[in-house]
């Protein structure tokens, strides 16, 4: 989920509220169903090779289960075993995490600001950052986005935030993405412009 919330820059309830078929695993595609997002905006937004294998395992484990289609994050509770697990959830796994790295700022949230930082750095472009985003006004991505991680999470930048999550047993999140210009980047699945590795 941490690694889908961060490649994705998706929103808490974009996150939950992902099925089994908004996934084109073959590109490394996610649809991002309008009903689903703040600005009622449908989008596509990739995710790394390098977690791949983790969401196919996971995709066989439900399968195993009977669930072919429907929500792809289920709880595992013995209360409601198997229903779409909720955003309260997600929020109650990462305030747990930020606890245990001792990273008092991180939320569901900082996983989309921390995406969308590292790829204005990489050099994106202001209205590339927006349609990633599913931001209507780029002034929307400058001040929700860029402003708020630079403000709140100084100390969570790709090293140090990855590095205390590392000491905890989880993988870093930084993947940087391949330079060039939307339309030319040749790593982009399907000529997207929606890219996530170096050539």
């Amino acid at each position: 989920m941490l690694s889908l919330a961060y490649f994705g820059a998706l929103r808490r309830a974009e996150l939950v509220a992902l099925r089994i078929e908004d996934l084109d695993v073959a590109h490394r595609l996610i649809s991002v169903r309008a009903e689903t997002t703040k600005g009622k905006r449908s989008r596509v937004v990739c995710y790394s090779p390098d977690i791949a294998p983790v969401l196919i395992e996971h995709l066989h484990a439900l399968r195993g289960a009977g669930w072919m289609r429907g929500s792809l994050f289920r709880s595992a509770s013995d209360r409601n075993r198997g229903s779409p697990l909720s955003r309260w959830a997600w929020s109650k796994t990462v305030e747990g995490w930020a606890k245990e790295a001792k990273l008092s700022h991180l939320s569901t949230h900082t996983f989309r600001h921390l995406r969308l930082t590292h790829l204005a750095r990489a050099g994106w472009k202001l209205h590339e950052l927006t349609t990633y985003a599913g931001h209507r006004d780029p002034k929307t991505t400058l001040i929700d986005d860029l402003a708020a991680i630079l403000r709140k999470c100084r100390h969570c930048s790709s090293v140090g935030m990855s590095g205390n999550l590392i000491s905890r047993g989880s993988k870093p999140l930084t993947n940087p993405p391949c330079p060039g210009t939307w339309a030319s980047r040749p790593c982009c699945p399907r000529g997207t412009g929606l890219c996530s590795q170096r050539p």
